[in-house]
Order: structure tokens, then sequence, then C-alpha cells
């Protein structure tokens, strides 16, 4: 068996809270236009929260270290970000801080995107 030391992977630190920071400008936005719990409720912030460090125990902690030796380490990392990460950041409503983490002429056009996209769907 191989000892990996845990060495963190800048991009996933990095990537996470860059999705943080992006989540936190468009809350901030909408809960000072409309109120704090209101457009994202608290729990949502919470559950997004939970599945950045969710996401960041899967990739970043010393499991990611035992998944080069365990397959059932690496199993678990594959269940955590399956079953956990996915559904809590899905449950963190990100749609709403994300559009209004940018300027009109970028919401409007993401906006229009998305509704293109999802009338295709």
């Amino acid at each position: 068996m191989c000892h990996h030391q845990l060495v963190p992977e800048p991009s996933a630190v990095v990537l996470t809270l860059v999705c943080a920071w992006i989540y936190g400008r468009g809350l901030r936005t909408v809960w000072a236009r409309a109120g704090r719990g209101h457009g994202v409720r608290t729990w949502q912030v919470a559950a997004f929260g939970g599945g950045l460090a969710a996401l960041l125990v899967a990739l970043e902690s010393p499991l990611d270290g035992l998944s080069a030796d365990l397959f059932a380490a690496h199993m678990v990392q594959h269940m955590l970000l399956i079953v956990v990460v996915g559904p809590l950041l899905v449950l963190g409503s990100p749609m709403v801080p994300v559009l209004w983490s940018v300027n009109l002429t970028a919401r409007r056009w993401l906006g229009a995107w998305y509704r293109r996209v999802e009338c295709l769907t």
C-alpha cells in the first residue's frame, strides 16, 4: 500500500472559492433588493454552502489520498459527489445569485440564453 501525502489540488480549492464568491456576491444583491431570506431563502444558502463544503471534503480531505489505494474510499468520494454535493448545490438555487452577480446587460443576455435553451428541452 502506498501512503499518499495530503496535497491540496489548487484548481479545486480556487474554483470552489470562486463559486462561493460569485454566489455570495449575487446573494448580497438579491437580499439588498428583496430583503434577507427573500429571492433565496436562508436554508438554500446553507444547502449551497454545505454542498461546497462536501465538495472540498470529497476532493481535498484525506479521503482523496486514501482513494488512490482503497477502492472503497474512491467509491465514498463518488457517493459524496453524487448523493450529497449535487443535490445540495441544486437546492441552493444557484441561478438566482449567479444572475444577480453580473451587471444588467449580462443578466439580460444570460436570461435570454437560458429561456432559449430551456425551450429546446
